[in-house]
């Protein structure tokens, strides 16, 4: 998960401080990521932020949810670190199933962004959902679900923060189908809903283009289909 994280962070921050100079308006520090309720999610926000970005950490519950407890635990603690976290981390509600929510999202968003800031530099979108099974057993309510938050959901996400991503020629990352990921039997809905996010990807490409978002769909060769989406657990450091 790690080298995800660190392959982002270069991705995120080298690149987009090269792109300044072609666009002055830019605001390379601040970054949206969709789902901290997500193991990679959480860790992405926290990474960033020790880095120096300043992240938007979207969570269906920011306030009593396991997550936001971590969060807020993990943040308290470098308080008194020797090294505070260089960044921010800014709790979101964001569910990328509900219009409603994502409505409130942008305009929550746009509420702590300083004066004169026009836009973001990257929307992560780190929300997705898993059910493994067998056609023959698994409910239909498992496939509308991954169906809803995996295709439907990723298109929701690039319909409610374009507009972040247009003044600074930001950058919209998906997580890709890295080789094996989907391996093993039960995971037929699953593959075709990850198939169909790297079709909205390439799709998404050529519709953004002339804006200057760059849309990209992150390798994520070597993670497992659980490790995308699996909830944080407490650890023993925090």
């Amino acid at each position: 998960l790690f080298s995800i994280a660190g392959a982002l962070l270069i991705y995120l921050i080298c690149k987009v401080r090269d792109d300044t100079a072609e666009v002055a308006e830019s605001q390379p520090g601040t970054v949206l990521v969709t789902s901290a309720d997500t193991a990679l999610g959480l860790q992405l926000c926290t990474h960033l932020a020790n880095k120096g970005c300043r992240v938007f950490a979207g969570m269906r519950d920011a306030q009593d949810s396991l997550p936001a407890k971590l969060l807020n635990g993990w943040l308290k603690m470098r308080e008194y670190n020797e090294e505070p976290v260089r960044g921010v981390i800014i709790p979101m509600q964001l569910d990328v199933t509900r219009e409603d929510v994502l409505r409130d999202t942008t305009s929550a968003m746009g509420a702590h962004m300083n004066a004169g800031e026009r836009g973001i530099a990257a929307v992560i979108n780190t929300s997705g959902s898993l059910f493994r099974g067998r056609v023959e057993v698994q409910e239909a309510q498992q496939w509308e679900h991954m169906l809803k938050t995996n295709i439907i959901g990723s298109l929701r996400v690039a319909k409610a923060f374009v507009g972040f991503l247009r003044p600074t020629r930001g950058r919209l990352i998906y997580l890709g189908a890295g080789a094996g990921q989907g391996s093993g039997d039960g995971l037929v809905a699953f593959n075709a809903s990850r198939a169909a996010v790297e079709k909205c990807v390439d799709e998404l490409r050529k519709e953004l283009q002339p804006y200057g978002v760059r849309v990209v769909a992150l390798d994520t060769t070597g993670l497992t289909a659980e490790a995308l989406y699996k909830a944080p657990v407490p650890h023993s450091k925090y």
